[in-house]
């Protein structure tokens, strides 16, 4: 999962405590692009250095939050600010449980404005679907 952040600084940073039991966060950082992390505006790519954590449940090693956030944006690329983040929860899909993507954000703001943006995705309504099928050969044909 990390192999594009091979450079980062990745360190335990705290454990917070809720009703729904602890979580661990890991803190991680780039001093320098990757190709692991980018932006795009328009037709305009950008790698630039960032920084973001991981909420983990110790329990079950699940992760349930990742932020990712862009840090010294080029200053030809249209954007100086830009967030990704991903929440993810239990879901039950017939009689099993997944732990799959529950809200997701991206954010933004471009360079010189007011003018920022936010999308918002919910994933719901998942479900399973299934297929049987049977490959028959005969003799001869």
């Amino acid at each position: 999962m990390f192999a594009g952040l091979d450079d980062s600084d990745f360190h335990q940073a705290e454990t917070e405590h809720g009703s729904d039991g602890d979580l661990v966060v890991y803190e991680f950082a780039g001093g320098r692009a990757s190709t692991c992390v980018a932006v795009r505006s328009a037709s305009e790519i950008a790698y630039p250095s960032y920084r973001g954590s991981l909420k983990i449940k110790p329990q079950t090693q699940e992760v349930v939050h990742v932020e990712l956030e862009a840090t010294d944006m080029p200053k030809h690329f249209p954007l100086d600010r830009a967030e990704r983040s991903v929440d993810f929860g239990r879901v039950e899909i017939g009689t099993e449980q997944y732990l799959l993507p529950s809200t997701g954000y991206w954010f933004g703001c471009y360079r010189n404005s007011y003018s920022c943006f936010l999308n918002r995705v919910d994933f719901r309504n998942y479900r399973r679907f299934t297929s049987d099928s049977v490959v028959r050969f005969s003799a001869g044909n």
